[in-house]
Order: structure tokens, then sequence, then C-alpha cells
């Protein structure tokens, strides 16, 4: 006889009138600072607000300009890596994440 398969199911974030709560982006903006942090050379300087929409949440970044290279990277690959994972945590809890650094756009 096998062994009985145990499957855990994840649920989705609560929505609440088509929208995330707020602590659920709390904790991937947390998730993002602690990511830039490690980063940079200066982590104090780094900064993240929040302007959340009903289903689009933008994270703003703030930070020294000496950090500004160190989180875009040789060709924009760190922010790009970095804007590809909290997207990625983003959808799967139901809205939509964008990363915004000053003076940087995407392609």
């Amino acid at each position: 006889m096998g062994c009985p398969v145990v499957t855990k199911v994840r649920k989705p974030a609560s929505v609440v009138n088509g929208s995330v709560e707020g602590d659920v982006r709390e904790a991937d903006r947390l998730l993002l600072l602690t990511i830039l942090n490690e980063l940079v050379s200066d982590p104090n300087s780094i900064r993240v607000e929040i302007m959340q929409g009903e289903r689009t949440t933008v994270f703003n970044v703030s930070c020294e300009q000496i950090c500004i290279g160190q989180i875009i990277g040789t060709r924009g690959k760190n922010i790009s890596a970095i804007r590809n994972i909290i997207a990625s945590i983003a959808g799967r809890k139901g809205y939509r994440a964008i990363i915004e650094i000053p003076h940087y756009k995407a392609e």
C-alpha cells in the first residue's frame, strides 16, 4: 500500500470589492525593500512608497543618486529581474504591480 498524498491548496488573497487587502501589498513592499537593501551600498537611503489603485499598485522607489545605478544594474538587468519577481508575486495575489525608479523608464 502506498502512502496517502497530501496536497496543500493555497487560497488567493482576500479580495474586498475588487481590491486586494492592504496588508498583502505592504508585505510585498517589505519584500521589495529587503531585495533593494541587499543590492545597494547605502541601504538607509532606500524608500519604497505605495500608490494603490483598485487593481494596480505602484511601488515608487526613492534613493540616493549613487544607488540608482546599483538598482538598475548593467543594461537594466537587475531592475528587470526585480520587476519580474514582484509582478509574478502580485499576479498570484490578484493585483498588478509596477515598480518606478526615479529618472529611469522601463523599455
